[in-house]
């Protein structure tokens, strides 16, 4: 515990590779009293290791920050904050994610992991991603909610059926011939496209 406050000195470091081994120093010895001065540095070039460090202290009032990093350009900061939203876990983790699809669909296609989704499992978001008009998105929804373990998701999957978009509807069909009812695999033969 003597080393902590040397250790939040350390976040004000000019050097970021510094401060972000010491916001995951302060994560490992649990110093919820950094989480201030952590989330400080998401802006900044040690927001990788700010990401990480706010997971690890589970830290749900930034989970919205944790998801707006999800669409950094930087690919080892998206999946830092894919890390962090998997140590969240929670409500606010589900709700940040939920929104976020809400407002950016593309960032079906930008998510570093697909554990994210399948962990924190937003369906009623990607459901709403199966009536985007990029088949793209559509896609992508389909294979997440194919991979998500609850009922509901499977129902969606199904609902995609009649999609408009042969890709769609052969990635529904892939989903779907593994444990489908016979109705729906009967549909699914039926589908030239499939």
């Amino acid at each position: 515990m003597g080393k902590a406050p040397a250790l939040i000195a350390l976040l004000q470091d000019t050097d970021s590779w510094t401060q972000g081994c010491a916001a995951k120093a302060l994560a490992e010895r649990g110093m919820r009293e950094a989480i201030p001065a952590i989330a400080a540095l998401l802006g900044g070039r040690a927001r990788q290791g700010a990401a990480e460090a706010l997971g690890r202290l589970r830290s749900d009032a930034h989970a919205p920050d944790l998801v707006r990093l999800l669409r950094d350009q930087d690919p080892t900061v998206r999946d830092a904050a894919a890390k962090g939203m998997l140590q969240l876990g929670s409500a606010a983790a589900v709700a940040a994610l939920d929104a976020a699809l809400d407002r950016d669909a593309g960032l079906v296609l930008r998510l570093p992991s697909d554990d994210v989704v399948v962990r924190l499992q937003p369906i009623e978001a990607l459901v709403r991603r199966l009536r985007d008009p990029d088949s793209t998105i559509r896609v992508r929804a389909v294979e997440l909610l194919g991979k998500c373990a609850d009922p509901s998701a499977r129902k969606a999957v199904a609902g995609a059926i009649g999609d408009v978009d042969p890709n769609v509807r052969a990635r529904v069909a892939g989903i779907l011939s593994s444990g489908g009812d016979e109705e729906t695999l009967t549909t699914l033969l039926r589908d030239p496209d499939c």
